[in-house]
C-alpha cells in the first residue's frame, strides 16, 4: 500500500546506503598490501558511485567527494585525469538513467 505524499517518510538527515558502498570503496583502496589494479578499480568504482548519487540524489555529497578525491590526487593515488573521467561518467551516467 502506497502512502499519500504528505506522509511519505523523510530522507533528509539520512545516510544512503550507496554513500556509504561508496565510502567503504575509498577506505578499502588505502592499504598498503592491495594491488594496484585492484586499487584503482576500488577508486574508479568509488567515484563513479558517489558522483551518480550526487548528480540524482543529494548534491551535497559532491562537497564530500571534491575534497576526497583532490585529497587522492595530491597523494599521487588518483591522476587528475582518471579522477576527471570517472566523475563524467559517474554524472552524464546517473543523468542519462534517470527520468525526465
Amino acid at each position: 500500500m502506497a502512502l499519500p505524499i504528505g506522509e511519505r517518510p523523510s530522507y533528509e538527515g539520512r545516510t544512503d546506503k550507496a554513500v556509504l558502498f561508496g565510502i567503504s570503496f575509498i577506505l578499502r583502496s588505502s592499504g598498503l598490501s592491495i594491488p594496484e589494479p585492484i586499487r584503482r578499480k576500488r577508486l574508479r568504482n568509488a567515484i563513479c558511485l558517489l558522483t551518480a548519487v550526487s548528480t540524482v540524489v543529494r548534491l551535497e555529497i559532491a562537497l564530500f567527494l571534491l575534497p576526497v578525491v583532490l585529497s587522492l590526487v595530491i597523494q599521487r593515488k588518483l591522476p587528475l585525469s582518471n579522477a576527471l573521467l570517472y566523475g563524467v561518467f559517474g554524472g552524464v551516467g546517473s543523468l542519462g538513467m534517470s527520468p525526465p
